[in-house]
């Protein structure tokens, strides 16, 4: 198998194709199309040229721009921004942050600490002994995204091409989608640090790049896969887990999907106004399907699991 694309977007395991040049062959999830920008081929070319020949500034000189194209800019929504943690590597260190809709580790917080009071459980990270455990028990995280981070589209190709997707002019970036500063620290904030995370060097086992578009995500899976495209896997988990977050849950098996000598691709939504990936293939990386149990409702669920065979880049 030349390759493995898969897309992780929060509550979705997302797998795409918009190239068919880069691509041949692949469909388009639903899943993944509804993050489609809603504007117009027209509007799109006629912004496109005008931000060419005026700025990125003249993509967006009335405020109803964001919401034809389904962007996160106005207060309203916002405002309904929550607060949650998520961790991430940067520079080689593993920090905390205020991140919304994303993975959090706040589950061994609640009432669930009766149930797990005793048990040596993981909310976030696990050990590839773990999966693969028949009987052991783990307590599953919350993957979902909030209702916000959900509905933020991506920017058509043709205008993401001059946007100013970098930390120097992140001001810029707010002011031209007419985001207000007040009221807004936590949006900001997290454009901050998704910048961060796009511009801080590659560790010495991963190839990355933040893509802002389908086109341009796809041209980066493409470039991983060395330009072949023949034989390309989809790994493509459309359930849900929201039965399994929160809970402790009982390994039933688990299998081997993806071997580390098989080239994949994993893509993290960060929250942005736009949509925003953080995609990367990672060396010595295992892929496995993980069946799950409900300890408490008897519900069985399927899930990938992406494991690290070669953690020395990363914290102890």
């Amino acid at each position: 198998m030349a390759g493995i694309w898969q897309v992780f977007g929060g509550s979705d395991e997302l797998v795409l194709s918009v190239c068919k040049d880069e691509l041949p062959g692949l469909s388009m999830p639903s899943k993944l199309a509804r993050f489609m920008s809603s504007l117009k081929h027209d509007e799109v070319s006629l912004i496109a040229t005008e931000s060419v020949a005026k700025g990125f500034q003249a993509m967006v000189e009335d405020n109803s721009f964001c919401n034809r194209a389904r962007l996160l800019c106005h207060k309203s929504q916002i405002a309904k921004i929550d607060g949650r943690v998520k961790f991430y590597y940067k520079r080689g260190k593993l920090l905390d942050i205020v991140q919304d809709g994303l993975v959090t580790g706040n589950c061994g917080k609640t009432a669930l600490r009766e149930e797990v009071e005793g048990m040596q459980l993981h909310s976030n990270v696990f050990r590839v002994k773990e999966i693969n455990t028949v009987r052991q028990k783990l307590l599953f995280p919350d993957f979902h995204d909030s209702r916000v981070a959900g509905n933020v589209s991506f920017l058509p190709h043709k205008i993401a091409q001059n946007v100013p997707f970098n930390s120097q002019q992140l001001m810029s970036l707010v002011e031209a989608l007419h985001i207000l500063p007040t009221g807004s620290d936590l949006l900001i904030k997290l454009m901050v640090i998704a910048l961060e995370m796009c511009e801080a060097p590659p560790s010495s086992i991963e190839t990355k790049s933040c893509v802002i578009s389908l086109e341009s995500m796809a041209k980066f899976v493409y470039s991983v896969l060395d330009g072949s495209t023949h034989n390309v896997g989809l790994v493509d988990d459309i359930v849900s887990t929201t039965k399994l977050s929160n809970h402790v849950v009982t390994v039933k098996g688990a299998k081997l999907i993806s071997p580390s000598s098989v080239k994949h691709v994993a893509c993290h939504n960060l929250l942005f106004p736009f949509r925003v990936y953080y995609c990367h293939y990672v060396k010595s990386t295992n892929m496995y399907l993980v069946s799950l149990k409900n300890e408490k409702s008897g519900v069985e669920q399927s899930v990938v699991a992406e494991c690290h065979m070669d953690t020395k880049p990363y914290p102890p």
